[in-house]
């Protein structure tokens, strides 16, 4: 080849070689952008759900205190536990957030005496009488399970325990009911109730850290293809 050819093959591998590796570096930028600012999101979000869940459940164990030191009429504890669960529920672009998914509420010697989990349709426990913890409580009974193995290993009476069913994921709160006494562990495990009057069980739905995933995936392949077919042009008229 004569030298002039050579130059104008040697001219355009380095122009490909350039455009190419500053096209991947822009696309590896996109990405980390990305990926950050999601990452913050779910920060943000799991910060403030830790937080709501952390404050609200032994103001709401003390809302229901008085109620199972009487023993007598669960009604009121019903429809509190009702109104609360559905309180916080919000539709967003065709999206059911429900924020506290379902409210477990036990007596002293862990029979039930409110539940409402919420879906589709919000399902409560109509029952004049104390059942036990079953099955039928669905994802409740199996949350009411991981939090009394949480507390066998932790000296907090509040026990943080994040609970999946299927595809949905679950940030639990529980926190036993004392009377006269501090709250602790020890006293949410006891077979003895002695100053215990019961327990308090919060659910928060964790299904909107999906969304933002899914969300930003969408955004992040989006700005990929664009930083892609911008480098491809660059590169076609430089070439």
């Amino acid at each position: 080849m004569s030298l002039s050819i050579k130059m104008i093959v040697t001219t355009t591998a380095l122009i490909v070689v350039t455009v190419v590796g500053s096209g991947l570096l822009n696309v590896m930028n996109v990405r980390k952008t990305f990926d950050s600012t999601t990452e913050q999101q779910i920060e943000i979000y799991r910060t403030g759900r830790e937080r709501s869940g952390e404050a609200f459940t032994p103001v709401f164990a003390r809302a229901v205190e008085p109620a199972l030191i009487d023993k007598g009429d669960d009604i009121p504890t019903r429809s509190l536990v009702k109104s609360t669960v559905t309180a916080d529920t919000k539709t967003t672009d065709g999206k059911t957030e429900y924020g506290l998914r379902f409210a477990l509420v036990l007596d002293g010697n862990r029979n039930v005496v409110a539940h409402c989990f919420e879906d589709t349709q919000l399902t409560c426990l109509e029952e004049g009488t104390h059942p036990p913890v079953s099955h039928a409580l669905g994802v409740s009974a199996q949350a009411w399970e991981a939090a009394l193995k949480a507390w066998e290993t932790s000296s907090d009476p509040l026990v943080r325990v994040d609970f999946a069913s299927g595809e949905t994921k679950y940030r639990v709160f529980a926190y036993p009911v004392i009377t006269g006494a501090p709250a602790t562990a020890a006293a949410a495990l006891a077979q003895d109730p002695g100053p215990r009057q019961g327990y308090v069980m919060l659910g928060y739905d964790q299904e909107p850290i999906a969304w933002f995933e899914a969300t930003a995936e969408e955004a992040k392949s989006a700005a990929v293809r664009r930083a892609a077919l911008y480098t491809a042009g660059v590169g076609a008229l430089f070439a």
